[in-house]
């Protein structure tokens, strides 16, 4: 191993393409990227998802919801632009295995419409082609015994590893770690060109998580019983919810419904619905959740968030029972990390560029491979669960910490549990230390006036 990093590059010629796809799917030219954009338009926008139908043109989505008709031996597949069915075969069966464990795609075409004696129409797709998101852990172990894991995550964010970036990071990763098998919580309101949305997206490539640019509906986090289909909460190990600090109407309504539930689940990863006269939703899965929100918002500053004096628990408790008119108190306890950064750090000057002014990135199945190898680490070491929920939290970050090979002190994680630092300033206080030997900024100014000698 000659510690050499095979770092990847690419040109975006297609602007609203999202980077993660680009990178996953290796669209390096611009026809590919033409190509990919049209094929995921196609799967969300209803004007192109109309005109796909009409031409029986090609589309391709990322399994989410779906539920399986065993009478008819037929998948419904729920996309943002409505349903589409398929013939249930044995390879998307092992498809939707996959479904609990990693990212899959599925590309196909539209084959056919179909009126059914209800009235109610019925799209077909087939050639079904599946994308499983692949890891390569070879390379990642031979990787990890050169390189701090940190380091290599940065890298696969398209970062170099300066403590800055690395503090703003780690809230963001803390969710995908889960010691004690259950989830990782974690709120991070940061001002704007932070990189929340660059790095959500590529984490979500990387791990099986789901990005959400606002918090979901209940039917769509925890189930529909309409449609016998579970949600977000079943499927994915991580959730990211962008613009929490933005919620507002129907989601705030929603919010306060389903809140004992929403407590329950970040509580036990128990997920349940409400009886109907259909069916009854429960499930477990410790899936984590990662909510991001701009300090920035020009709403927030009628919550006076200037003004306190107290801990960043207390004013991001404060934030969301103005936002939503709930008790937040017991939402925000059980979140083991949370923080309100209000310096602004331009994360652009700390992308990883190549000679070429090119970004340069991790392979996704070398990233993939490092947090699987992490992950699954973090799974066989043994902790004792902690049945005061300050100390879990307290245990989780040490652990996660340790697995990730950084090193802060257990009164500077008190404190990061408690509130009342962050990671930004423990980072960038110690990036600020002298080296030893070398003088203060205050002693140097002491010598300079003959103070010392």
């Amino acid at each position: 191993m000659t510690g050499e990093i095979p770092f990847i590059t690419y040109t975006k010629y297609i602007k609203d393409l999202d980077d993660a796809l680009i990178v996953s799917f290796a669209a390096w030219t611009p026809e590919e990227q033409k190509r990919l954009y049209l094929k995921t338009l196609n799967a969300k926008d209803k004007a192109y998802f109309a005109d796909a139908v009409y031409k029986r043109d090609r589309i391709l989505f990322r399994i989410e919801n779906y539920s399986i008709d065993i009478a008819n031996g037929e998948v419904c597949f729920t996309l943002p632009v409505g349903r589409v069915y398929a013939v249930l075969t044995e390879e998307l069966i092992e498809a939707l295995k996959e479904t609990r464990r990693a990212n899959v795609y599925v590309e196909a075409q539209i084959s056919d419409v179909v009126k059914t004696k209800y009235g109610k129409t019925k799209i077909y797709i087939d050639d079904i082609v599946i994308k499983i998101a692949d890891l390569d852990t070879d390379m990642a172990k031979e990787l990890l015994n050169v390189y701090p894991p940190i380091d290599l995550i940065c890298y696969s964010l398209g970062y170099t590893p300066a403590n800055e970036i690395k503090a703003l990071i780690i809230p963001r990763i803390l969710p995908i770690f889960k010691p004690f098998n259950l989830g990782v919580h974690v709120i991070q309101f940061t001002p704007p060109e932070s990189g929340k949305t660059s790095t959500i997206r590529l984490l979500s490539e990387y791990i099986n998580g789901y990005h959400a640019l606002s918090f979901p509906s209940r039917a769509k986090l925890i189930g529909d019983a309409r449609f016998n289909s579970y949600g977000l909460c079943y499927k994915y190990d991580v959730i990211f919810v962008e613009e929490f600090d933005k919620i507002h109407g129907k989601r705030v309504d929603e919010f306060k419904e389903d809140y004992e539930a929403l407590l329950t689940g970040l509580e036990q990863g128990v997920w349940q619905r409400e009886k109907s006269s259909k069916s009854d939703i429960t499930y477990s899965n410790p899936v984590s959740f990662f909510i991001a929100g701009n300090s920035e918002n020009a709403d927030l500053s009628e919550y006076g968030l200037t003004a306190f004096a107290e801990d960043n628990r207390r004013k991001i408790r404060s934030i969301i029972e103005r936002l939503t008119g709930v008790n937040a108190e017991p939402f925000v306890d059980r979140f083991a990390y949370v923080e309100i950064i209000t310096e602004s750090v331009k994360v652009m000057q700390y992308l990883n560029y190549d000679e070429n002014k090119k970004v340069r990135y991790l392979p996704p199945a070398i990233s993939r491979g490092i947090f699987a190898i992490l992950t699954d680490k973090l799974k066989r070491d043994k902790y004792k669960t902690e049945r005061k929920r300050k100390d879990r939290h307290f245990n989780t970050i040490k652990n996660i910490l340790k697995t990730l090979q950084i090193e802060i002190e257990d009164a500077d994680i008190e404190k990061l549990v408690n509130g009342e630092t962050t990671f930004l300033k423990l980072f960038t206080a110690e990036a600020d230390k002298p080296e030893a030997g070398e003088l203060t900024e205050a002693e140097l100014d002491k010598m300079l006036e003959g103070d010392v000698s």
